[in-house]
Formats: C-alpha cells, structure tokens, sequence
C-alpha cells in the first residue's frame, strides 16, 4: 500500500487552491462589462420605441425653461446579461435640472435584449443621448 508523503500533500493542495484560483478567475471575468460587443444590446420594440418611451416620459425642467437651457445630456450605462439596467451616470452634463430628468427618464428604461459576444449575452456599456430643445 502506497503512503501519502508531505510532498505528495503538498503538491495535491497546491493543485486545488490552483484550480480553485483558476475557477475563481472565470466567474470574476464573467462580470466584465464589455465596451465592444458582436452585438449591440436593442431595446425591445427597437429604436423607434425607445425614443417614443423617451418623448412620452421625458418632462423638460421648469427651471430649465425659464432659464432658456438647452442642450444634450449624454447617459452612459451598464445593460445586464438579463436585460435590466444599472450603474448609471451623467457622462456629459448640461445642467443639474437637465441631469437629473435624463437620470430619472433612463431609470425607467429597462426594457432591454443584452449585448452578445459569440452568441452569449455579456454585461456592457450602453450610452443614450437625451436631447433638451426649447422651440
């Protein structure tokens, strides 16, 4: 009957904390969020419901209007594997008024189809532009 060694241990628990390491690695880049995708994450009913959403939620600021501000506030955001939206921020600001309308108008927007990369839906950067114009 063969014996274990204290070599032989040792080699058998640096083999599992490697694999264990190994494993660890792939669930931690399974939550990258991708800037570059094979395809882009689409809203569900396309570009055209996606800016009718928009318009029919999006309330110009009071504050803003008599102020005469005006501009584009840029929203960028992380687009789940499941479709559902998080992280988001202002990337480019116009005013706090315009900021927070773009912020609370894209946090109704979840309805999304997840960026794919071969096939597989990955986690992923997504920028909205939100276009305030006074007429």
């Amino acid at each position: 009957m063969k014996t274990c060694s204290i070599n032989n241990f040792w080699r058998y628990a640096m083999c599992l904390f490697a694999a264990a390491m190994i494993s660890l690695g792939s669930a931690a880049a399974d939550d990258t969020i991708h800037d570059k995708v094979d395809e882009m994450p689409t809203y569900k009913g396309g570009n055209d419901a996606l800016m009718k959403f928009i318009c029919n939620n999006m309330v110009y600021p009071k504050e803003a209007i008599n102020s005469g501000i005006e501009g584009r506030v840029v929203i960028q955001y992380v687009i789940e594997k499941d479709g559902k939206v998080s992280a988001r921020k202002v990337v480019k600001s116009v005013s706090p008024q315009l900021d927070a309308e773009a912020l609370r108008v894209s946090k109704l927007i979840n309805n999304w189809t997840p960026g794919k990369i071969k096939g597989d839906p990955v986690r992923c950067h997504f920028t909205l532009p939100f276009v305030f114009k006074l007429q």
